[in-house]
């Protein structure tokens, strides 16, 4: 049992760390949409956060983290473009893991916080959906980083996008299913387990 709080403080630690960073390239991905490694950044802490996940049997975490993995697959594909409403969404998807870690950390369970909604939509995403175009603000964290920051942000609002171009709403199964890495050094598997794996190591 203390070796499984210990494995669940190391948890917390690495994911509130991957989610601070993960702030900090939403905010640049503001100023610059296109910059594949700012997604590739991302995407690889939500499939550090997801393998993790299921090494302690956290099924909501991974879930949701595979949820954001879903949609950084189809932004690097260039399936679809980064947006304001896209953004959004990764946002909160960002959000609901700082919530589930905060149960995860005070009582080794998730079981209280409710995520299967914004699960489901970050699943089932439509670009060409108008449902939900009005954007959820962002944390307050997130929003005075900006300030501070100085960002403008260049992402595109759905009217725009109507505006310019048009895309192929993706089947359920595409949606779930990984699309081929596009970046140099993502032709490979992503390592998920890091430091908590090799601490099962050391300690035998």
């Amino acid at each position: 049992m203390e070796r499984d709080r210990e494995f669940i403080k190391e948890f917390v630690i690495e994911c509130r760390e991957g989610l601070d960073r993960i702030d900090t390239d939403l905010v640049a991905l503001e100023a610059s949409p296109d910059d594949k490694a700012r997604l590739n950044n991302i995407f690889r802490t939500l499939h550090t956060i997801k393998g993790n996940s299921g090494f302690l049997e956290l099924t909501k975490t991974g879930t949701l983290a595979h949820a954001g993995e879903t949609l950084l697959n189809q932004l690097r594909s260039g399936e679809m473009p980064m947006t304001s409403r896209v953004a959004d969404l990764l946002m909160r998807l960002v959000d609901g893991l700082r919530r589930l870690i905060a149960e995860i950390e005070a009582t080794t369970d998730e079981a209280a916080t409710e995520v299967s909604q914004l699960v489901d939509e970050a699943i089932r995403y439509d670009p060409n959906s108008q449902a939900g175009a009005s954007a959820v603000e962002p944390s307050t964290e997130l929003a005075e980083e900006r300030e501070r920051s100085g960002f403008t942000s260049t992402l595109l609002d759905e009217d725009d996008l109507a505006a310019t171009t048009s895309f192929q709403k993706p089947s359920a199964q595409s949606s779930l299913s990984p699309a081929p890495p596009v970046a140099v050094g993502l032709d490979k598997p992503v390592a998920p387990f890091n430091s908590l794996l090799k601490k099962v190591v050391d300690q035998g």
